[in-house]
């Protein structure tokens, strides 16, 4: 079940924005996101995904609202845990800087805490650099079109 429910707030975010409105210097719209396995444990080894929609905040250059789902798999051995959240956030863009700074709205684990990102804008229009939050790890976004 939460599987699905984290599948249709995806689905609905993927439809928020349309493709028309989006530039390379506007980051507004649906981002796709992963990160690389990290292990806070030595037994254990997490990914996570998800997905960003990004919207200018009013009254500012350079600042977004963004509303984030995020799915972590937690493996340790063979068994596999799900955990899905749904946070609000909020982006500064600087240069081709993003930093993102997350608080919880939802989450199917209580405790979890929020997601914090600092991200550079790359040549190929993704936007690559580290989730920085209880854990730590190299992350990619890119424009979902």
């Amino acid at each position: 079940m939460k599987t699905w429910l984290i599948g249709a707030a995806i689905a609905t975010a993927l439809l928020a924005q349309p493709a028309a409105a989006q530039t390379r210097t506007d980051l507004s719209g649906t981002w796709a996101f992963h990160t690389a396995d990290y292990a806070p444990a030595p037994t254990m080894t997490l990914r996570m995904s998800g997905v960003a929609v990004m919207r200018r905040a009013r009254g500012g250059v350079g600042r977004y609202e963004i509303e984030l789902f995020t799915q972590e798999v937690a493996a340790r051995g063979q068994q596999f845990r799900e955990i899905w959240s749904r946070q609000r956030c909020v982006g500064r863009s600087i240069e081709d800087r993003l930093t993102i700074t997350c608080t919880m709205v939802d989450s199917s684990e209580e405790g979890y805490q929020p997601d914090n990102f600092q991200l550079s804008r790359q040549a190929d229009g993704a936007l690559a650099g580290h989730l920085v939050s209880s854990n730590s790890s190299a992350v990619v976004f890119r424009r979902v079109p």
